[in-house]
């Protein structure tokens, strides 16, 4: 009985066990790369629910398939299967910033490709250093794996440009590779033309984009062209020269009584420039003028002389006025002597204003009613309007006068110069005299007073022997002589080859006269000019 007991239980077991294993199925889940996706044991022919999607870098999950099939989860699964994962590759795009530079489009491209090429950008004076990430450049091959942006970088390179004359380096330039240069100056070669800068057989102009090292050599060309010199319409000369050089001009020809202006290209002043074609000048002149200069001392004022006046040939010389100062003018004067006002001028001429006398003339006589005074010599010139001072020896007063007309050689005039014998209509605005009368003095100012006694400096060339202390000469004032006498500061004697020596001079009767540093008076003995006394206040 135990036997059979035994083996009912064995044979109930193993049907037990048998009818287990035909009941359930396993799915096995092959992720293909992915990540891990544990087995699934179900009942057999119960529908499967699928596990969640695995996960693969740079890829995007499709499907399970069953044998190359996608597989369905309405399909009961009744053996066991293995499900095989199916994947797609992402795309990712690159965008590029080229940091100022020229635009690149952005590129699409799928996960793990390798890119062997990058665009390169252009940027002006910059050279392309590569595309960076961060601070790290970018290496090819690239494999893609995301999106990602790559920033330019950009370097700035160097060119140089040499310069060459005849094989002799004029000039490097080192600059930054795609900036703008100004050529250098064509250098000069004689007798030859400057062409150009040539790369090679090309020539290049200014401004020069530097793309590269560079050797630029200079190329001149020889021709020659004629330069032709007329005078009157005439040929004077032909000269023969190179192309591009300067010419020195030839000198005019000499016309009589015509000055030379300049040579002329048509209506224009030629200027020296280097030579590019045949060349007519054709010389022009103009009448002869003459400069006149009046060289005075002082500013000038209204009424004054211009300092020069040009005028053309056979113009009458204008009366230069009387120039402003602090000093008495008395005339002027031309190669020593009295310019020669009213007549026709040849020549340029240098005029100059002579000073330091102090009185017009002295009266020889007068026409009371019409306060009209006759100077038989003037010491001065004298203009209309002039204001002078009248003199009266018999009232011993000065009084101040201007002169309202002038006459000379019986013509009204308008000015009369030194030496001239002239009649001088006055007019006194404040005091008038008691009479007009023989001569009274007129003076150019009033720095006039009686004196009998002044400092001067003496000269005494008219003499053969020494004087000595004492010394009584004639004094001349105006038409009239005075004695004294001489009076030496420190020498015992006066040699005659003694000249402007310090004295004080003493007369015998005071005279009315001006003591003004530069006054020259004369010394007379029997007649006879011995020397002179110029007026020194301060000395």
């Amino acid at each position: 009985m135990k036997k059979i007991f035994g083996g009912m239980v064995l044979f109930i077991v193993a049907a037990l066990l048998f009818g287990c294993k035909s009941k359930t199925v396993k799915v096995t889940f092959d992720s293909n790369g992915g990540s891990i996706v544990e087995e699934v044991t179900l009942k057999k022919g119960a529908l499967l629910e699928l596990p969640e999607e695995p996960k693969l870098l740079g890829h995007k999950f499709i499907e399970w398939q069953l044998d190359g099939v996608k597989f369905s989860e309405e399909a009961k699964v009744t053996a066991n299967i293995t499900l095989v994962a199916k994947w797609g590759k992402l795309k990712y795009t690159i965008t590029f910033d080229s940091d100022g530079g020229s635009d690149v489009s952005p590129l699409v491209k799928e996960y793990g490709e390798k890119l062997t090429t990058l665009p390169a950008p252009t940027k002006d004076n910059q050279a392309f250093d590569g595309w960076y990430i961060g601070d790290a450049k970018v290496e090819l091959p690239y494999t893609v794996n995301k999106n990602v942006t790559l920033k330019a970088r950009w370097a700035t390179e160097e060119k140089t440009v040499s310069f060459y004359a005849d094989d002799v380096l004029l000039e490097a330039k080192v600059v930054p590779h795609g900036s703008s240069i100004t050529l250098l100056e064509g250098p000069v070669k004689e007798n030859h033309l400057f062409d150009g800068w040539y790369d090679g057989d090309t020539k290049v102009e200014s401004p020069y984009i530097v793309t590269k090292d560079v050797t630029l050599k200079a190329k001149w060309v020889l021709e020659e062209r004629t330069v032709s010199y007329y005078v009157d319409g005439d040929l004077h000369e032909s000269v023969v020269v190179s192309l591009g050089s300067t010419i020195t001009l030839l000198e005019a020809p000499v016309k009589e009584e015509y000055d030379f202006i300049g040579w002329y290209v048509g209506e224009e002043l030629y200027v020296v420039a280097p030579v590019t074609e045949d060349l007519r000048l054709d010389a022009r002149y103009k009448e002869k003028t003459y400069q006149v200069n009046f060289i005075f001392d002082g500013p000038l004022g209204e009424g004054s002389a211009t300092q020069v006046a040009t005028y053309a040939k056979g113009e009458p010389l204008l009366y230069g006025g009387k120039p402003l100062t602090t000093k008495i003018f008395s005339h002027w004067e031309y190669e020593g002597a009295i310019a020669p006002f009213g007549e026709p001028v040849t020549k340029s001429m240098e005029i100059r204003a002579v000073y330091a006398k102090t009185h017009v003339g002295v009266t020889d006589g007068v026409i009371q009613a019409m306060k009209v005074i006759g100077v038989p010599e003037l010491f001065t010139d004298v203009v209309l309007n002039d204001t002078v001072y009248y003199y009266s020896v018999s009232e011993n007063k000065l009084f101040k006068a201007t002169i309202t007309g002038i006459e000379t050689k019986r013509k009204e005039v308008e000015y009369a110069l030194k030496g001239e014998a002239v009649a001088l209509k006055l007019a006194f605005p404040n005091e008038e005299p008691a009479a007009l009368a023989s001569n009274d003095v007129v003076f150019a100012n009033d720095q006039v007073r009686f004196v009998n006694s002044f400092k001067a400096l003496i000269s005494l060339p008219g003499r053969k022997t020494p004087v000595f202390n004492g010394y009584k000469p004639q004094v001349k004032f105006y038409s009239s002589y005075q004695t004294g006498k001489i009076l030496f500061d420190t020498p015992e004697m006066i040699m005659p080859t003694d000249v402007d020596v310090p004295v004080t001079v003493q007369l015998d009767a005071g005279i009315f006269m001006p003591i003004i540093d530069g006054g020259r008076l004369t010394i007379m003995e029997g007649g006879r000019d011995m020397g002179y006394i110029i007026i020194s206040p301060d000395k």
